[in-house]
């Protein structure tokens, strides 16, 4: 198990969206002088409108109908440069998770699993439940709860320095059950 980028619904819309801004961009680049709001959106909509019929489009249809009939009052490119910027932070939190991970992994050598809880554990490796890790990851990309790391540590990494290399700036590591080379540790995003 394990957590997708964006599923594929957010994934069109962020094309649709970087897409529209790169054709306004093109667009208003070519004219000399100030383009203003009404011009700008007018250029979004051309842009959007003809997607809302291609079937390519239909998982975001409803959003792309919404934005070519938004009001003259809404600036579409700041809808967009939202509509960009929460679906790109969702990825990059994902990102540091993962990263995170793969940082302990090469500073300690242990393995790191993304397992089922039914998994045998084997000595040097790190595991954490799919389940948990999903159901403590929101839709934006926080974390929700803590992420259990269950440790299986080898001769060459102590716990110790395990906890010591898990604490970092963005996270804050502590063990929950320890037996032996055995450890349940627990890692939370610092505020």
């Amino acid at each position: 198990m394990s957590l997708q980028r964006l599923d594929p619904e957010h994934q069109v819309l962020l094309d649709v969206c970087q897409n529209a801004l790169i054709a306004l961009y093109l667009e208003v680049g070519e004219k000399k002088g100030f383009t203003p709001v009404s011009a700008r959106n007018a250029i979004i909509k051309r842009f959007i409108k003809p997607k809302i019929k291609q079937p390519a489009f239909k998982l975001v249809k409803k959003e792309l109908k919404q934005l070519s009939v938004a009001s003259a009052n809404v600036q579409l490119e700041r809808q967009l440069n939202k509509l960009i910027s929460t679906m790109t932070k969702t990825c990059h939190n994902q990102e540091i998770i993962f990263d995170y991970l793969g940082d302990l992994h090469v500073a300690t050598g242990l393995m790191v699993s993304v397992v089922e809880k039914d998994t045998v554990a084997a000595p040097g490796n790190i595991y954490v439940l799919g389940e948990e890790l999903v159901g403590n990851v929101t839709d934006q990309g926080a974390l929700s709860g803590p992420i259990g790391l269950y440790v299986y540590t080898s001769t060459s990494c102590t716990l110790e320095k395990l906890l010591a290399v898990a604490n970092t700036p963005l996270f804050s590591a502590e063990i929950v059950e320890q037996h032996d080379d055995h450890a349940h540790i627990e890692v939370t995003l610092k505020q």
